[in-house]
């Protein structure tokens, strides 16, 4: 999910609110800005919650969150094996 639409999505003008983003998500405004272009994903599933999926979390967005669950698949695997 990029910063600048879920900024943009809380904003009550026409230009994306970093601030308006940090309040609904209990933040400062500084750790929002710290984010660069992406969401860290646990922001991104929250936001998607908060707003009933209107901010879509896409998990192909998140490759590293694909590598994580594809490896934590292959270890239960291999242990269901012993």
């Amino acid at each position: 999910m990029k910063t600048e639409e879920a900024a943009l999505y809380f904003s009550d003008k026409p230009t994306p609110n970093k601030s308006a983003l940090a309040r609904v998500l209990k933040l400062s405004r500084v750790t929002v800005s710290l984010w660069g272009d992406r969401i860290p994903e646990l922001y991104a599933k929250r936001l998607h919650d908060l707003t009933n999926g209107v901010l879509e979390f896409k998990r192909e967005d998140y490759p590293w969150a694909q590598a994580t669950k594809t490896t934590n698949q292959k270890r239960i695997e291999i242990e269901n094996y012993k």
